[in-house]
């Protein structure tokens, strides 16, 4: 039996958060330079569901980009959505997962 079927996703997503002045830093599991965690028994990248926890819900056609040159980042000030040709033109803007 482990701790974190007990505590909730959001919680969990918090204990592995790190605010600086600027990007809100992912401290937990990383996979190609982008955080993740367990959600529902499946993994998903930690900067979508922060994008989700602080919009809502995300457009099933669309990305979410950085807007910053950090890829660990979770801040939704840094978050937003966007196609796959928008992360070529706007340069500071990662590939997504």
């Amino acid at each position: 039996m482990t701790l974190h079927r007990y505590i909730s996703a959001e919680q969990r997503f918090w204990a592995r958060v790190e605010k600086t002045d600027n990007c809100w830093l992912w401290s937990g599991s990383v996979i190609q330079g982008y955080g993740q965690l367990k959600i529902n028994g499946k993994m998903m990248l930690a900067h979508r569901f922060s994008f989700l926890l602080h919009n809502g819900s995300i457009d099933e056609n669309l990305m979410v980009l950085h807007s910053c040159d950090n890829p660990q980042c979770v801040n939704p000030e840094h978050l937003s959505q966007g196609t796959a040709q928008d992360k070529f033109i706007r340069p500071s803007a990662h590939r997504e997962h």
